[in-house]
């Protein structure tokens, strides 16, 4: 978190809180999402500039929970967004099912990063 302030001081624009590692697989929605939450919403009580929270997002009821948990201001979709590119769209007009992204993670092995089970 130190090194998140010092950041923050020098002028940085926002902070994106992510792992270290080849992504989570089997993520589900409902069960174990938004992996680095807990973290997140400690570096937004820290920060004075907008946090941004990625890993694991797959279902608007547990998004909203994350952000209404804390400071943290924009969440971040990258796997559920290759398997369906219209979601947040579909979201929009009030669909709600949970993305369709089983954390395979197969895309990282495609030309393209596409996923397999289109």
């Amino acid at each position: 978190m130190t090194i998140c302030r010092l950041c923050a001081d020098a002028g940085i624009n926002s902070i994106e809180v992510s792992g270290n590692w080849t992504s989570v697989s089997g993520i589900r929605a409902g069960k174990n999402e938004a992996n680095f939450a807990e973290f997140a919403l400690a570096i937004a009580d820290t920060v004075s500039v907008p946090v941004i929270l990625v890993g694991g997002h797959r279902s608007v009821e547990n998004m909203e929970k994350v952000l209404n948990a804390g400071k943290v201001d924009f969440l971040s979709l990258s796997r559920p967004l290759i398997r369906e590119p219209d979601l947040t769209n579909r979201w929009a007009v009030g669909d709600h099912r949970p993305a369709e992204c089983v954390s395979c993670n197969m895309c990282y092995h495609t030309p393209g990063h596409e996923c397999i089970k289109k």
